[in-house]
């Protein structure tokens, strides 16, 4: 089969809609395995609205697998419904009996602490980022060296962090500082 963007666009719907494999699609539009992977090799432009229908594909994936997540995480209603039947005396049959039964299914528990440790996972990222890009501020007494005590300060953090260059500037962006005796260096 001749390679033509008509092709491309039938193949990149049948991916995206998630119900074929590679080989059914080839199989459907009549077109060999070996000449889809060798078009997807040799032909960029192939290769990248292949990637992005898997790419588009995966997404909708993850969003209804949150869907079901949040479905399964608030429970749900089941609904049974019984019928009985009896002869209605003309060789029919009419409703006896009918029994609607709703039930309010808990969340299942496994969800729920994927859920927890999941927020959990976050919250100590997050945790992490927060501590490492706070500045550490020194105050320093004005009579003392300020260039000599940051290096000093530098070598404590060098030998207690990872080693890594300090930046080190002066307060100097228009804030007053509560004590007129103490210069504030921040690194």
């Amino acid at each position: 089969m001749k390679y033509s963007e008509r092709l491309v666009d039938k193949i990149v719907r049948l991916i995206e809609q998630d119900s074929y494999t590679i080989t059914e699609i080839c199989r459907t539009l009549k077109l060999t395995t070996k000449t889809f992977y060798e078009w997807k090799k040799t032909r960029s432009d192939f290769r990248r609205a292949i990637e992005e229908a898997e790419d588009r594909r995966d997404e909708s994936l993850a969003t209804l697998v949150r869907h079901s997540l949040r479905d399964q995480l608030e429970g749900y209603i089941e609904v049974t419904e019984r019928i009985t039947y009896e002869d209605d005396g003309w060789g029919g049959e009419k409703i006896k009996n009918r029994v609607v039964t709703k039930r309010k299914r808990a969340p299942g528990a496994h969800v729920m602490k994927l859920v927890l440790d999941r927020q959990d996972k976050k919250r100590e990222k997050q945790k992490e980022t927060e501590q490492t890009s706070r500045p550490f501020v020194l105050k320093f007494p004005k009579d003392a060296d300020v260039e000599a005590s940051t290096q000093m300060v530098n070598k404590f953090l060098d030998k207690v962090t990872t080693p890594q260059p300090h930046e080190i500037r002066q307060q100097d962006n228009g804030e007053t500082d509560d004590d007129d005796r103490y210069t504030t260096v921040i690194l």
